[in-house]
């Protein structure tokens, strides 16, 4: 029978050897890395979407912020959607009556896949088309609000809070210190004062007012956009950079 430490014995120098591995500082930097980039992946990657703009020897980069903000100071080409489609073809003045040709439930194969029960969606649209556009109109506003928080910069969102609660509407003269300071931060003066007013108009958040064709006014979509991400982003609306 042999000797109950031969049973319990234990390469201590081997664990030792593997100890050394593991908690060697290659391997402990990288493992801190890892765990910092799980536990904090969605802030570092909205750190990302709102660095401007990278150097390095041999060159440079433009992150979406930056890119994002230039691409909407120029007028976009115009995009129809079906449901545009759809009221040149059928206004509203001209929908189908009763006794007239029923309504086109058509669904593309696709879309019958990947959503349950949809016959029975289609008879509730049918059945509440007020509570259907509410939504539909919900949606919109977030997708729209999504993009443009997107590339917005801090200093705008700024000129809009302005707005929103202390003067109806700010001059050129007005907005240019909230310029001055968005490339202070930047680091950089590339982009114009025209720019960063057109950026606004082009994304419906300020309109010229008609009283005064220097100053600039919120839209309705300017104070929706406000009260979408004070709401989805109480935290870090008003941190933005830029």
């Amino acid at each position: 029978m042999k000797p109950l430490n031969e049973f319990c014995f234990i390469d201590w120098l081997t664990i030792l050897e593997y100890l050394k591995v593991f908690i060697s500082w290659p391997v402990a930097i990288v493992s801190v890395i890892a765990l910092l980039i799980l536990h904090f992946k969605q802030n570092i990657a909205a750190l990302i979407d709102r660095i401007e703009k990278a150097s390095f020897p041999g060159g440079s980069i433009s992150t979406p912020i930056a890119e994002a903000q230039r691409q909407n100071a120029q007028p976009p080409p115009p995009i129809e959607t079906p449901l545009q489609q759809a009221a040149e073809a059928a206004p509203i003045d001209a929908a189908p009556h009763v006794g007239g040709p029923p309504p086109n439930t058509e669904i593309e194969p696709w879309v019958r896949e990947s959503i349950p029960d949809v016959d029975l969606l289609i008879n509730y649209v049918l059945n509440n088309p007020g509570p259907t556009i509410s939504e539909y109109g919900r949606t919109v506003l977030a997708l729209n609000s999504e993009r443009t928080f997107n590339s917005i910069f801090g200093t705008q969102v700024e000129v809009l809070e302005r707005l929103a609660s202390a003067t109806p509407a700010m001059t050129r003269q007005e907005i240019s210190p909230y310029h001055h300071k968005n490339q202070q931060l930047l680091g950089n003066a590339e982009y114009s004062l025209d720019q960063y007013i057109a950026y606004m108009i082009r994304t419906e958040l300020v309109e010229i007012d008609p009283a005064n064709l220097d100053a600039y006014r919120l839209t309705t979509f300017g104070l929706r956009f406000l009260n979408y991400i004070k709401t989805a982003y109480p935290s870090r609306w008003n941190t933005l950079s830029g």
